[in-house]
């Protein structure tokens, strides 16, 4: 949904702010224009309530049902701002921010206060979907089916990347069909997790006990420093393993942790219960003469 956004009264650096949460609403399927305030009609308007001339807008902009937002905090704080005054104005929530909140109420996806990003984009609520998340100021787009990753740069991507252990991610779970902003900047979604989860190895918690196979080989062609992934996959691929058993096969047990979270939230880890020893052989039919011999004593004992 494209919405349109004005400031009023604000310096410089407050209006680079406005223009850096205009981005971040990719986040939440929103694609923003900002343009300073010229009294036309717009969807919400970033005014300093400090200044007489923000407080004029303010007015005109309260009568008209416009949303306001007050010029405080860092981009991302007022992107999500902006994000709420749009959704409460009359007539701004669109049918996917209802289908989105319906979402919210039914798995109750709300971020737990202190996961790791990768953490919470390995559980059900996102796990396999599109997401759009916002960490540190960076807005991305996460496409499940397609298994790739995009945002604005490749800087972007890799900052992202390098914070899959913080617990200050933003997600929002987007509608089937809806992919965020066009965005230049690509790369593999199973490079992303690994390449990442390796970066926070340390801060990662452990991995529930269990059995683990992959469902198919990881998209790793552009991760080559994610040696440790590509061992434990090609462990995964060739039978189904424990994590105590990858780390006896040589790979360090934080490693081992850290794949099998970027594999959970890339959605190729399955649940694998071991293989049952195959049943004792029967014993080969003896020869027809030695079952002769047999029948008439002549077998040497």
């Amino acid at each position: 949904m494209r919405v349109d956004v004005r400031y009023a009264a604000l310096d410089d650096q407050a209006e680079q702010r406005v223009r850096i949460a205009a981005r971040l609403l990719a986040a939440h399927g929103r694609q923003a224009r900002v343009a300073a305030w010229d009294g036309t009609r717009c969807d919400a308007v970033v005014v300093a309530f400090d200044d007489g001339y923000g407080q004029r807008v303010l007015e005109i902009a309260r009568r008209r049902g416009v949303a306001v937002v007050a010029a405080d905090g860092c981009a991302a704080h007022l992107a999500a701002a902006l994000q709420q005054a749009l959704v409460a104005a009359r007539g701004a929530e669109t049918p996917a921010d209802r289908v989105d909140d319906g979402v919210a109420a039914r798995t109750g996806r709300e971020s737990p206060c202190g996961a790791a990003g990768l953490v919470l984009l390995a559980g059900d609520a996102y796990r396999g979907a599109d997401v759009g998340a916002v960490v540190g100021g960076r807005a991305i787009v996460l496409n499940g089916a397609a298994g790739r990753v995009a945002g604005d740069s490749l800087s972007d991507l890799l900052a992202a990347r390098d914070h899959l252990g913080d617990a200050d991610w933003q997600l929002r779970a987007l509608p089937p069909g809806r992919r965020g902003a066009t965005s230049d900047a690509a790369m593999s979604l199973d490079a992303f997790f690994v390449t990442g989860a390796l970066r926070a190895k340390r801060t990662l918690p452990a991995f529930a006990a269990g059995t683990y196979a992959l469902r198919e080989w990881p998209d790793l062609g552009t991760a080559p420093e994610a040696l440790a992934g590509l061992r434990v996959a090609q462990r995964l691929m060739r039978a189904p393993s424990a994590p105590p058993a990858l780390a006896a096969a040589g790979i360090a047990g934080d490693e081992v942790n850290a794949c099998l979270w970027a594999f959970r939230a890339s959605n190729l880890l399955i649940d694998a219960e071991p293989a049952p020893p195959a049943p004792a052989a029967e014993p080969a039919a003896r020869p027809l003469l030695a079952r002769i011999a047999a029948r008439f004593g002549l077998l040497a004992r």
